[in-house]
């Protein structure tokens, strides 16, 4: 099912490189002993095929492995959706799925096997022929038996091996440019962390009653089409080992709740609207009468979005709400931010070599810190322990006072910064094996923009009436409830991005007047719009969070903003992509008396 999610269909991605951890010139560390690994048959067997490949993938006149890695994924879903009124599927139960990956680097840490593209960001879409299934031979045994698993990351071990020979001597033979002094692997520290397992807590029996009453208090109404509910826990459990030392076993938990709902305006335009809880933990979900008020509310709010006006394309000043700006800084600056892109000649690279440089006004700086678990009693989903390279999360300074300091980093180094500051990140060992042999690449965690200057909503009005006389327009914007958006930060295409608001409010010049219209999504470019944000609101903490989950190059990753809404001197509305269509012939049946 999907749900409001930042759907970047495009290709468009720290404390400096001089930080306070110590040298890790004695590398690679010695393998912890059994002790550090307790009774788990899994890790056991991680540790014992990793120390096997380490010692005999060689021979012949062939490269030792310098790093071998493997990372195994426990996947467990369970969910219920209800449209109507009434259940149609559910998946009450755990029904466990383990995928795994091994990463086997040859060469070095200055230069390996890796980044086989003229210094781009990996070897993706390998075009491997080795006469295997990937979805197959990424499974992993869900039960513990040791000869099994070892089995399996055995197959893993000789494909990776082999991808590794393949481009180590495909890139010693190419001699292609290379940035001076840029290595393709950073050193980092051993860590051991065996956490228990996060529990569940979700009652799927009365979630399915809530969803049936939710879902048939919208259906009453004859102009509402399938209102649908879906509940959903997600439990993942990550087990890493390498030969630095590593080994770790995390887990997270993440609960979903969305409803949402689709009517048409008179001019057969659809129009939507939706609820979405995306959270860690359980309680802060509403209860069964708060639900229900919210599916009244939307119910409503599809019927006042089918009578109003559709507004044409417009530029203009605006205020973004806080989950509005959040996808603008995740979209325009986040992915831009991302380390691999500054090295990867096929990326738009907008932020490559800018290091020291004003990028947004002075009063706004920003950080990306994975660390973080809740804000003012809100859990955030983008927060980790340990991203999917085994290195610590922790908070990057990316832009101070308007002045770019640092990138998010994974392990692959980019120029004037040689360590990972904890985001290489993927959605699952599948998605690296599949598509990125050598591991996750930097991605975002918890984004949070601050300001030294903020202002009351009442004056941040008043300031974009101001704005909207000085220029001669006729009305400013008001943009709320962000749906998702998307980017596209290939070099070869248009470097510009999209967002979806819920709702789009016209201010009148003169009267300040709000219109609620509709049929319209903000797009633009990066340093245009991130130049022309002119002021930001004070909301509350709490009130700046927004949860999503992003999709780029390794998959859905769950991700948070905290962003305060922002003025901006200019945002561009098109008429988003719709078809219209003439209402259903007959009523619904709800519009009939039981």
């Amino acid at each position: 099912m999907e749900v409001p999610v930042d759907d970047r269909r495009g290709l468009g991605y720290g404390l400096s490189g001089a930080d306070n951890r110590p040298s890790m010139s004695a590398m690679p560390a010695s393998i912890p002993g059994p002790t550090a690994w307790g009774s788990d048959v899994l890790l056991r067997a991680l540790r014992q095929e990793m120390t096997r490949s380490m010692k005999g993938l060689a021979g012949k006149g062939r490269p030792k492995p310098y790093f071998v890695g493997i990372w195994v994924q426990q996947q467990e879903e369970q969910f219920v959706e209800a449209v109507s009124g009434a259940v149609v599927q559910e998946h009450p139960e755990d029904h466990p799925r383990r995928y795994g990956h091994v990463e086997v680097r040859l060469g070095s840490y200055a230069s390996d096997s890796s980044n086989l593209f003229a210094d781009g960001s990996g070897n993706e879409h390998p075009d491997d022929d080795w006469g295997w299934d990937p979805s197959k031979l990424c499974r992993i045994p869900i039960e513990d038996d040791p000869a099994s698993i070892r089995s399996a990351l055995w197959l893993m071990a000789d494909v990776a091996y082999k991808r590794a020979l393949r481009d180590y001597q495909a890139k010693s033979a190419d001699g292609g440019p290379r940035e001076a002094n840029l290595k393709d692997f950073s050193r980092e520290g051993p860590v051991v962390a065996v956490k228990p397992i996060e529990p569940v807590n979700m009652d799927f029996d009365v979630w399915r009653e809530i969803a049936r009453q939710a879902t048939r208090q919208i259906a009453r109404d004859p102009e509402i089409f399938s209102p649908s509910c879906w509940v959903q826990a997600n439990r993942t459990i990550n087990y890493l080992v390498n030969t630095e030392g590593t080994v770790l076993r995390t887990s997270s938990v993440t609960y979903t709740v969305s409803l949402q709902a689709t009517a048409r305006a008179a001019d057969g335009e659809p129009v939507d609207a939706y609820r979405f809880h995306f959270v860690t933990d359980p309680s802060e979900l509403p209860d069964e009468q708060a639900f229900i008020q919210e599916a009244r509310g939307l119910a409503k709010e599809l019927t006042l979005l089918r009578k109003v006006p559709s507004l044409s394309p417009y530029t203009g000043p605006a205020i973004l709400d806080p989950g509005v700006a959040g996808v603008l800084f995740h979209e325009a600056l986040g992915h831009r931010l991302e380390g691999e892109r500054q090295r990867d000649p096929r990326s738009g690279q907008t932020f490559k070599g800018k290091i020291g440089q004003s990028i947004l006004p002075a009063f706004i700086s920003v950080t990306d810190d994975p660390s973080r678990r809740w804000v003012d009693g809100k859990t955030l989903v983008g927060h980790y322990e340990f991203d999917s390279q085994g290195v610590q999360a922790r908070p990057t300074r990316l832009v101070e006072n308007g002045v770019l300091r640092n990138y998010i980093l994974s392990r692959t180094p980019v120029t004037g910064f040689d360590r990972s500051n904890g985001h290489g990140r993927a959605e699952s060992p599948y998605q690296v094996f599949v598509h990125y042999p050598f591991g996750p690449r930097a991605r975002m965690g918890v984004l949070e923009v601050t300001a030294t200057r903020r202002h009351a909503a009442p004056d941040l009005k008043r300031m974009l009436l101001d704005e909207v006389r000085r220029q001669g327009k006729p009305f400013g914007l008001i943009l709320r409830h962000a749906q998702g958006g998307d980017t596209d930060t290939y070099g070869g295409n248009y470097q510009a991005y999209r967002t979806t608001p819920g709702l789009v409010y016209r201010v009148d010049a003169k009267t300040g007047r709000e219109t609620l219209v509709r049929g319209v999504e903000m797009v633009g470019t990066p340093l245009v719009s991130l130049e022309k944000i002119l002021a930001v609101g004070d909301e509350p903490v709490a009130e700046q969070v927004w949860n999503a989950s992003c999709g780029a190059e390794t998959g859905w990753v769950p991700v948070s903003t905290i962003c305060p809404s922002v003025l901006t001197a200019q945002v561009e509305l098109q008429r988003i992509a719709t078809r219209p269509e003439r209402p259903p012939e007959l009523p619904s049946p709800y519009s009939e008396d039981e």
